[in-house]
């Protein structure tokens, strides 16, 4: 007859070799290891992004400042003066009696108004 061969109790594993535990732990950690990579990768692609896009905005504020420059030049009275006689034109600048003058209105009348019913409010005020 055989022997069976007997197990050493010692030897016999009870459960899994890794805990669960710590590979849950594992798991979590490399998560948030990942997740912060990520954010870290999205807070610098979006940095550099602000960054040309202000350095944008720099060469067209400046780019705005020489266009209005040319056109304040273009429509001076004396450039105008010289492209009339470059083109022959025989033009001159409308006299008096072509032109019309707007006039602001006037806001003391309402200002005035205003003031009276306040100062009636206030005189009908019983405290």
């Amino acid at each position: 007859m055989r022997r069976r061969k007997r197990q050493n109790r010692k030897t016999i594993q009870e459960g899994s070799p890794f805990p669960m535990s710590l590979a849950l732990i594992l798991v979590l950690v490399t998560g948030l290891a990942f997740g912060y990579l990520w954010l870290r990768d999205q807070c610098d692609t979006t940095g550099r992004r602000l960054q040309e896009l202000e350095s944008r905005r720099g060469d067209l504020q400046r780019q705005i400042l020489r266009e209005e420059s040319k056109w304040s030049n273009l429509k001076s009275a004396k450039n105008l003066e010289q492209l009339m006689a470059q083109f022959h034109l025989a033009m001159v600048w409308p006299g008096e009696q072509y032109t019309k003058r707007l006039s602001r209105p006037e806001l003391e009348p309402e200002a005035a108004a205003e003031m009276q019913y306040a100062q009636r409010e206030l005189a009908t005020r019983h405290d």
